[in-house]
């Protein structure tokens, strides 16, 4: 039963392990072909292309590996779970409109606090060494089918394939082992899935609202819709403010944000009158439950795997911050 137990727990994190492994040889990959470029002078139009929206080749490469690194892996995962796991497990429940609404209302607050608050504390940290948090310049599409694109690569499918990553597959293996070790724990994987020290707070806030959510409504879809409206929501900002024009840019920008916040905060305010904070009932995890998920997180090589992966992308982000 044991065995059987640490097989389960492993392979949740097996599956994290091999998204990010590929994830992070693809940045690698890319990385090497844009540095022998720029070693024999020709950056254009490669790496100019591929670090801009502005271009069916960065479309398609971006969609290319999000479907490759994730969603492959992903797929072959619950293909091996095919006797009935999949229903069981995942959060399959249909939810009600006011149950998305109120998940969509709680989430995007509480991720952008979270995201505002761990960027000023890293800002904070980086300048008592003298640095400051790097600023990339992209540049985004104007003809209306790449901004179509563009939304299906950057909201759509990370909405779909990161939430049965890590809420489908981490998640429901993890929630045997209580609800708070379940959402911690799956909002670390999913923090460190991603890339960048900006992107680090946002994920882990998204992780912690997401899996409360999903357990508050036993439902995995509400969390996709909030997870495509928080990525959406990054391409139309984006896209308002590469707007030619100063003064169209303002205005456009100040009637979204006041419209996008006010409809975020009719939800949440939506939210805490029908559904409040509270969680259902759940079984409290014994004490040697307890002690079992300390023992798996210690002794299970994937979980060190993909710490591994995550360390050295960090070092890498790091190194590159410091160096430059």
């Amino acid at each position: 039963m044991e065995r059987s137990t640490k097989r389960e727990f492993g392979s949740a994190f097996t599956l994290a392990a091999v998204v990010k492994g590929l994830i992070f040889v693809a940045f690698l990959v890319s990385n090497v072909i844009a540095l022998i470029l720029m070693l024999t002078g020709n950056t254009d139009p490669f790496v100019r292309n591929m670090s801009n929206y502005d271009n069916w080749g960065s479309l398609l490469f971006n969609f290319s590996v999000m479907v490759l690194t994730v969603f492959c892996p992903v797929l072959f995962f619950f293909g091996r779970k095919r006797k009935g796991w999949f229903q069981q497990e995942v959060f399959f429940k249909k939810p009600s409109l006011t149950e998305t609404g109120t998940v969509v209302g709680y989430s995007v607050v509480f991720i952008y606090f979270c995201q505002f608050a761990g960027v000023l504390l890293i800002q904070m940290l980086l300048a008592l060494l003298g640095k400051t948090l790097p600023s990339e310049e992209v540049n985004y599409p104007t003809a209306f089918p790449q901004i179509v694109m563009l939304c299906i690569v950057v909201a759509l499918l990370p909405a779909l394939f990161e939430e049965l990553c890590v809420r489908g597959a981490v998640l429901s293996v993890l929630k045997r082992y209580g609800v708070g070790f379940a959402c911690v724990i799956s909002a670390l994987v999913f923090m460190m899935l991603h890339n960048t020290l900006v992107q680090l707070p946002l994920a882990f806030g998204a992780g912690l609202s997401f899996a409360f959510c999903i357990f508050k409504f036993r439902s995995i879809w509400p969390a996709m819709v909030s997870h495509f409206v928080v990525n959406l929501n990054s391409c139309i900002l984006c896209l308002i403010l590469s707007i030619p024009s100063e003064n169209l840019r303002g205005f456009v920008f100040l009637a979204y944000v006041f419209s996008f916040f006010s409809l975020i905060g009719a939800l949440l305010l939506m939210g805490i009158i029908l559904h409040g904070f509270r969680l259902p009932k759940y079984e409290k995890p014994s004490p040697e439950t307890k002690k079992m998920r300390r023992k798996l997180l210690l002794t299970t090589p994937s979980v060190y795997v993909f710490s591994g992966l995550f360390l050295c992308m960090l070092a890498y982000n790091l190194l590159t911050l410091f160096l430059s």
